[in-house]
């Protein structure tokens, strides 16, 4: 539309001045400090749910195995930073053979796209994965299970210590999310069972 209508016209249009529109196009093309920290934050939150504590806040990091939906590897940290993640691959890697082609999804964290755990999923002969910028729906199994953790833990409990917290939501998946809840996409099956009869 720009190539054929003036600015003036456009912005007469929409109700908006020129000024404001240009001041809009300059701030996107050229974002100062404050929006690129926003984007990077906001990108660190989407990719790791977590916890308040008395001690402090406490950061998640899981892997899920998308065929049983099972929790194979799972991580907790008082900091962000790229061993969370690490972490919880490295458990995953334990748990699980990985034949060839075997893809590793995830959204668009910083953490997901750094060199450290590129080079970690290349070790592991892992694909990497990533979401749509602006889609979440390739990486819902995952955000089911934070919402899950919450809703059946988190919220109703008070954490007093992050060792507290590391036992109580090691026990829930372990003990619990992977060996009895059960799973609609599962036919009613947890994922343990569900893997005991496919396998």
């Amino acid at each position: 539309m720009r190539h054929d209508h003036s600015i003036a016209t456009l912005c007469g249009l929409f109700g908006v001045s020129p000024s404001g529109f240009y001041d809009w196009d300059r701030r996107r093309a050229s974002p100062g400090p404050r929006a690129v920290a926003d984007v990077a934050l906001a990108g660190q939150i989407a990719a790791i749910t977590y916890l308040s504590t008395a001690e402090g806040w406490l950061y998640r990091a899981g892997v899920m195995d998308l065929h049983s939906r099972r929790i194979v590897g799972w991580a907790m940290s008082p900091t962000i930073d790229s061993a969370l993640v690490l972490s919880a691959l490295s458990m995953a890697a334990l748990h699980r053979s990985r034949p060839p082609g075997l893809v590793f999804h995830s959204d668009r964290g910083v953490h997901y796209a750094g060199a450290n755990f590129r080079a970690a999923l290349t070790a592991a002969g892992l694909t990497a994965s990533m979401s749509r910028r602006g889609n979440r729906y390739d990486n819902d199994a995952m955000e089911s299970f934070w919402s899950t953790l919450k809703l059946e833990l988190v919220y109703r409990q008070e954490f007093q210590t992050h060792q507290k917290a590391r036992v109580m939501i090691s026990g829930f998946i372990e003990d619990f999310y992977n060996r009895h809840r059960r799973h609609t996409s599962l036919g009613g099956l947890s994922p343990a069972i569900f893997e005991t009869k496919n396998n």
